[in-house]
C-alpha cells in the first residue's frame, strides 16, 4: 500500500514541478555571414524547431572568428 502511495505521490509532485521547454525564444547563433549556406541551414532549421517546439527560434549571425564568435552568449549564466 506504501509503495503505490509513494508512486502516485511522485507522479504527481513531477508533473507540478515540470515546465514546458524551451519557455521563451530560441537563439540560433550562426558564425558565418547571412547568406551562405550556413545561414540558409540554419534558417531552415530554425522554421523545423519552431514547427515542433511551438514557440520562436531567432537567427542571429555572427561572422569571423568561427566557434569563438558565439562563445561569451552561448555560455550558461
Amino acid at each position: 500500500m506504501s509503495r503505490i502511495l509513494l508512486c502516485c505521490l511522485a507522479l504527481i509532485c513531477s508533473n507540478a514541478f515540470s515546465q514546458p521547454y524551451p519557455s521563451k525564444p530560441v537563439k540560433l547563433i550562426v558564425t558565418y555571414p547571412p547568406g551562405g549556406s550556413s545561414d540558409l541551414m540554419a534558417r531552415v532549421f530554425g522554421q523545423k524547431l519552431s514547427e515542433v517546439w511551438g514557440q520562436q527560434v531567432l537567427i542571429e549571425s555572427k561572422p569571423g572568428a568561427a566557434r569563438q564568435a558565439c562563445y561569451p552568449t552561448s555560455r550558461p549564466r
